[in-house]
């Protein structure tokens, strides 16, 4: 289970939840691709099956995708076949939409129980929460207080959530670009999530 990777390294990883998303994704896609940096996409099944053009998108640009349940509901109190059924159903969708194994879970919301990792463990899916909250979602948290926040709190192994599939994703696409220069400028550079 990670939420950091080490504090010796130069690398910080953007990842983004949620997703895909047909308006979000393919911007965050293209400020990605014109900023040569890759990044990590915790996708949801569901929207992996409706979208899945999207999916090959995302792996074919060298971005990790991993899994975010199949539906984004909370994992905590429910019993593990139904666990079971959220993370291989999603598993099974994704890996036959890229054709390669999907190693990398990341929780709704970020919560977890023993059973959760168990049944991770059981499908060979590596936990990864994250160590900076970006709150693009929160309409409360303006763009300034995100990009100071990326600024201050961010250093090497951090693990860094975005959103590419939420309502408020359009100032996660507006913003993102300044994010990516805050981080360079800290003489970071930026990875998708590996072992």
């Amino acid at each position: 289970m990670y939420w950091k990777y080490s504090t010796t390294t130069d690398q910080v990883f953007l990842t983004f939840d949620d997703g895909p998303d047909p308006i979000f994704t393919p911007q965050i896609l293209d400020i990605l691709q014109r900023e040569a940096v890759c990044a990590s996409f915790f996708v949801l099944g569901c929207r992996a099956k409706q979208h899945s053009r999207l999916v090959q998108q995302i792996d074919q640009f060298g971005h990790t995708i991993g899994i975010h349940s199949f539906e984004h509901q909370r994992l905590f109190f429910q019993a593990t076949p139904f666990i079971h059924e959220q993370l291989s159903k999603s598993k099974l969708i994704i890996e036959q939409i890229i054709q390669k194994s999907v190693q990398y879970f990341r929780p709704p919301y970020g919560i977890f129980s023993p059973r959760l990792v168990n049944v991770s463990n059981q499908l060979n899916l590596r936990l990864i929460l994250w160590s900076v909250m970006s709150y693009d979602f929160d309409e409360d948290v303006s763009d300034k207080f995100i990009l100071k926040l990326i600024e201050t709190k961010t250093s090497g192994g951090d693990i860094i959530v975005f959103h590419d599939g939420h309502v408020k994703s359009d100032r996660t696409v507006k913003i993102l670009g300044a994010v990516i220069k805050i981080l360079k400028e800290k003489g970071l550079k930026l990875n998708s999530i590996h072992k």
